[in-house]
């Protein structure tokens, strides 16, 4: 019995301090007032690879907490979100003032990395830091947010934000020959393929590769591609190319995934691209350049 009393005050006093810490937590008296940044209206989050001297990227953010004295943008390549700051490349201050419009011009987005504007990398996302300096002097950014505030909608943060390099789809541009640069299924890299204006659409890529003689390919059939006119966007869906002869028949192609694109202002193609006949054969890359 002596035991299980030492035993039930152990636990009692266990108790009693967890109850202590969260009352303590719980005062908000006891906590600073810091500043984040509010999305009030995204103007564009688009960069059009086809006018990078002119093109730009705006939002207009408001704030909570302190008010910002400044807010200076930073950007760093690819649609992952980074703390660290030695990653970081500042593009320019802008003065707070209430409401206030952030545009970014692709000229500044290439200058903060060390790069000619040409090269800007078409389908790449440069991901914008928005950080606050105070009138008090005090910085807040994502690298010093606790948790992850800015993906709870409630708060509608304007920490970072996204900025694409789209390209828009003219045809008259994307008719020409393509070399194939990368392509796991068939192993065609070095190939050329000619691309012509019939071949094509407002809307529509269309080309013959597949399948590859040598590996028994026959009855060959173009794939039609669908392309966001706006963007260069690219989708394929269930195009039946061909036959392998002892291997499989009516092989369907279909994109799958993310950075599947058609731009025509680069010449570049890029489709990731699910097989399927008798069997689900997987996923595999196609690029192709044009000449």
């Amino acid at each position: 019995m002596k035991r299980i009393t030492i035993l039930f005050s152990v636990l009692a006093g266990i108790v009693l301090v967890s109850c202590e810490k969260v009352k303590q937590v719980a005062d908000f008296n006891n906590l600073g007032i810091g500043s984040y940044l509010t999305k009030v209206k995204v103007n564009n989050d688009q960069l059009n690879f086809g006018d990078l001297q002119n093109t730009s990227v705006s939002v207009v953010v408001g704030h909570k907490g302190k008010t910002p004295k400044t807010i200076t943008i930073y950007v760093t390549e690819g649609a992952s979100k980074t703390k660290d700051k030695s990653r970081w490349r500042k593009i320019k201050d802008v003065p707070y003032a209430g409401e206030t419009t952030l545009t970014t011009r692709a000229t500044e987005i290439a200058t903060a990395l060390g790069r000619p504007v040409s090269g800007l990398i078409p389908g790449q996302t440069y991901m914008l830091y928005n950080q606050i300096t105070t009138e008090e002097g005090e910085v807040y950014d994502l690298s010093n947010t606790g948790g992850d505030f800015e993906a709870i909608s409630n708060y509608n943060m304007a920490l970072t934000f996204p900025a694409i390099i789209i390209c828009p789809y003219v045809p008259a541009q994307a008719a020409g020959q393509y070399r194939v640069l990368i392509d796991q299924w068939d192993q065609m890299e070095g190939e050329v393929i000619t691309v012509a204006l019939a071949d094509l659409t407002a809307t529509t890529f269309r080309f013959s590769l597949y399948p590859r003689p040598s590996y028994g390919g026959v009855n060959q059939k173009p794939i039609v591609v669908t392309v966001n006119a706006a963007t260069g966007a690219a989708t394929v869906t269930n195009q039946v190319y061909g036959d392998y002869i002892g291997f499989d028949s009516n092989v369907t192609a279909n994109t799958v995934g993310t950075g599947n694109w058609v731009f025509s202002c680069s010449g570049a193609v890029s489709l990731r691209l699910n097989h399927k006949g008798s069997a689900d054969w997987g996923n595999y890359l196609l690029q192709m350049q044009k000449l």
